[in-house]
């Protein structure tokens, strides 16, 4: 039972986790970059969303669709208006 236990943790690499969680400043390093790219990442995919949705809506309020058209023209001119 207990070679199987010590097989099983030396094959998860058991012992280079416990130095690496000894070792705070790679622990607050590495989370600071994991954060930074999470940021990074979610702030270009809202830029990329909210850009696609601004075309698609735009496309919609072209296609003179009787209210839905007016609607989002309207939704449009809010937007414009805000930049």
């Amino acid at each position: 039972m207990l070679n199987a236990l010590t097989v099983k943790l030396e094959s998860t690499n058991f012992m280079n986790y416990i130095e690496y969680i000894n070792n705070g400043k790679k622990v607050i390093w590495r989370s600071f970059v994991m954060g930074l790219a999470r940021g990074l990442g979610a702030a270009v995919g809202f830029s990329l969303l909210g850009a696609a949705a601004i075309y698609v809506l735009q496309l919609v309020s072209e296609s003179n669709l009787p209210y839905i058209a007016d609607f989002i023209g309207r939704i449009i001119e809010i937007i414009e208006r805000k930049k």
